[in-house]
């Protein structure tokens, strides 16, 4: 490969001997009429520019148009001024794009003309794209809860946002890395990743979605940029507004690819299962149809702490959470029964005493048409369920006081009347509004303000029953849902009771700052049937 013009000075060919060894390409310029040509190139330049000839070829005859002309203006600036000259910009060839951070040096002959221009070109697009992402991560941060941001960002699995129309409007980073299709090319419509065929399916579930029902397991197939077929498990959530609108979704993916392989190899023969459940990173058992357990994968121990061969005849639902055995037994007997997969989310006793969440995949073995064994691939999905928790968190809770919102506070008063309905007992309804709040805001400055907000949640908190919801509704104003009530006398006791304790003054940076409130009382269904007219 050519990289050294022949035409080259003397004295400029001693330096190039060490520019060759320099990692940063580098490339010497010599002024031919209105542009620029080149006449050396160290090694390194070459792996920037894929071209086999590049030595004595001008600069549009290696770039596009536009940046010729931007890069040709910025070397004629410096053999007029003679004055070096740095910049950082996206550079076009004909064969690929990067962004470098470019360096023009003029290198003058002894009467004082610039002869040629030496350029050092570092390629920064990977610091330029991470500086970009952390730019844009940073305005996401601040527009949105950075716990959400975080999980979104950095989830392995693809995760995007919908409109009503089903139209995508954000993708994370995993989305870009597992479809290969970049944020813009999905806005826009350029990108697919739904096989024709299957078109009319997601149609109908986004149908379900935008009519208030979420999907939490749908099998499905997907496509990559480069043609590559994806098995998908997706889960779609709606999304709702303040009025509880329903405004788009989020959806998650759930790459089964390797995992549905393994399946088919599995059904193929007992030796390949053995090798693949042996390498795998999921825990695989094995249960005949007795529901004892035959066999389970190393994974178990890593996961669970337990080695494999403590299960073995032991039944499926040994070390199972009490309250989630139904769901594993039932995905089961439906299989046995010739009935669909039906993937389940269930607790698993850690050695440790602690449980871990699992998402449990069901698959029959099958002789001759029978049902002969099943198997079962299980995942941890702690960390997923901790995020969804946190998620749901945050829709439900008060961001500043860490109690519920006014939307729990609504639905859990919507709950309590009708189950009052059913028992023919009462409801109650406290209102309370913080004392001279103002006053704290404007003698202690607003830290102060959201300090007070947060105690008096936390003592309101401490002063009401277990069964009741104690709810920040905005500012200082909070409220109380107090069900199954057989007289009044029980919310003025805990109306009282917080009052009580307003009284010791919050200790804020050296100052006692006073508490208090006003409190009403209305009762349901005495006062009236109407939730808007009791609060």
């Amino acid at each position: 490969m050519k990289y050294l013009s022949e035409n080259i000075g003397p004295d400029i060919l001693a330096s190039t001997m060490l520019f060759d060894l320099v990692k940063d390409p580098i490339f010497l310029m010599q002024k031919d009429h209105d542009s620029f040509r080149y006449v050396y190139v160290n090694p390194a330049a070459l792996s920037l520019l894929p071209q086999d000839e590049i030595i004595g070829k001008r600069i549009e005859e290696v770039f596009l148009p536009e940046p010729s002309l931007k890069l040709i203006h910025q070397y004629q600036n410096v053999q007029t001024t003679l004055t070096p000259m740095e910049f950082t910009e996206t550079i076009e060839t004909k064969d690929s794009e990067f962004i470098g951070e470019t360096i023009l040096n003029p290198i003058r002959a002894e009467d004082g003309q610039c002869l040629y221009i030496l350029a050092m070109v570092r390629d920064v697009t990977e610091r330029e794209h991470k500086n970009q992402e952390l730019q844009q991560a940073q305005k996401n941060l601040t527009e949105a809860n950075g716990q959400l941001e975080v999980f979104w960002e950095n989830s392995t699995d693809p995760i995007f946002y919908i409109d009503t129309a089903g139209d995508i409007l954000k993708v994370n980073p995993a989305f870009e890395e597992t479809f290969e299709f970049k944020e813009e090319e999905m806005i826009s419509g350029a990108g697919t990743i739904i096989p024709e065929h299957m078109k009319s399916d997601q149609i109908d579930i986004v149908e379900k979605i935008m009519h208030g029902k979420k999907v939490s397991s749908h099998e499905t197939i997907r496509v990559t940029k480069t043609g590559k077929t994806l098995n998908i498990i997706s889960s779609y959530s709606p999304v709702r507004n303040e009025n509880k609108e329903i405004i788009g979704a989020t959806i998650i993916y759930k790459d089964v690819t390797k995992l549905k392989k393994a399946e088919k190899e599995l059904q193929k023969s007992q030796e390949k299962y053995k090798i693949i459940t042996e390498s795998t990173f999921d825990i695989i058992t094995l249960i005949n149809l007795s529901g004892q357990i035959e066999y389970v994968s190393p994974a178990n121990e890593k996961i669970l702490g337990y080695p494999d061969h403590t299960h073995t005849g032991n039944p499926y639902t040994v070390n199972v959470h009490p309250e989630d055995a139904f769901d594993l037994m039932e995905s089961i007997t439906s299989l046995i029964e010739g009935g669909k997969q039906k993937i389940v989310e269930i607790r698993f006793l850690h050695k440790e005493g602690h449980y871990i969440w699992m998402e449990v995949s069901p698959t029959p073995i099958l002789v001759d048409g029978e049902v002969k064994q099943l198997f079962t691939i299980a995942r941890d999905i702690t960390e997923r369920r901790r995020l969804q928790e946190k998620i749901a968190k945050m829709a439900f809770y008060d961001h500043l006081s860490g109690i519920p919102n006014r939307r729990t506070f609504d639905d859990k008063l919507t709950k309590a009347i009708h189950q009052a309905d059913y028992s023919g007992k009462k409801v109650a309804i406290l209102m309370l509004d913080g004392r001279k709040f103002k006053n704290i805001n404007d003698q202690y400055g607003h830290d102060a303000g959201d300090a007070v907000i947060k105690e008096m949640a936390q003592r309101l908190q401490a002063c009401v029953r277990p069964i009741d919801t104690a709810a920040r509704l905005g500012g200082d104003e909070m409220g109380v849902v107090l069900p199954e009530l057989d007289s009044i006398e029980v919310a003025e006791n805990i109306a009282k009771r917080i009052l009580k304790s307003y009284e010791e003054p919050l200790s804020f940076n050296g100052f006692d700052i006073k508490m208090g409130a006003g409190i009403g009382i209305s009762l349901y269904p005495d006062d009236t049937s109407n939730e808007k007219q009791l609060i």
